[in-house]
């Protein structure tokens, strides 16, 4: 049964609003994890890291979505969280 362009869109809208929500908590946990950087003077950015994140991501299964796009949407994360870790 295929489902009507509305009702898919409608379930579009649904994940975008809890992938807005996920990156929220996301990008909050990030801040934490800035000012913790900063209380006990250490770098900011940790680039290992942020491989083993790409890493793991690339693991998990993603039908439906390249691996290369899937990197390129947790590279631009990683910027964010940065920019916030860096406030």
């Amino acid at each position: 049964m295929t489902l009507s362009l509305d009702k898919l869109r409608s379930r579009i809208t649904i994940l975008d609003e809890q992938l807005v929500q996920l990156l929220s908590e996301r990008m909050q946990l990030s801040r934490q994890i800035g000012q913790y950087k900063k209380e006990h003077n250490l770098p900011l950015v940790d680039e290992q890291r942020e491989k083993n994140v790409l890493i793991h991501i690339t693991s998990l299964p993603h039908e439906g979505i390249e691996k290369n796009d899937l990197i390129r949407l947790y590279e631009v994360m990683i910027q964010i969280s940065r920019n916030i870790q860096m406030e």
